[in-house]
């Protein structure tokens, strides 16, 4: 049933229609608009999406960002010759933060230490 919906929409997109059938309704279609399915494989209860509803998507594969060496890179463009040294701090704020949070404390530690 999701599988036919989707499939619905994704050809109304690929036709360029302004507004299409949905279900015996009529509705208007933005054409920007876009689905994503986020699948966890190998967490207990997980099943795999049935085989109708994969062929409407691309696999993307993602991946945990490696804070240290984003770090590391960031501090040698800034500079620093022995920027390695330092993995550790970035791992632990890293596991206290989040990345837009870490860039931000990267650079206010920078300032503080007039490295610009």
């Amino acid at each position: 049933m999701v599988a036919q919906q989707i499939a619905s929409i994704q050809r109304a997109v690929a036709a360029h229609l302004k507004r299409f059938v949905f279900e015996g309704t009529e509705l208007a279609l933005n054409p920007t608009c876009t689905m994503f399915i986020t699948m966890n494989p190998g967490y207990a209860g997980r099943q795999e999406l049935p085989d109708n509803l994969k062929v409407l998507f691309r696999t993307v594969a993602m991946m945990v960002p490696d804070y240290a060496m984003i770090g590391e890179i960031s501090l040698y463009s800034m500079g620093f010759v022995d920027a390695r040294r330092y993995d550790n701090i970035f791992l632990y704020i890293h596991y206290q933060t989040n990345l837009n949070l870490f860039n931000y404390l990267l650079n206010s530690i920078l300032q503080s230490f007039d490295v610009y």
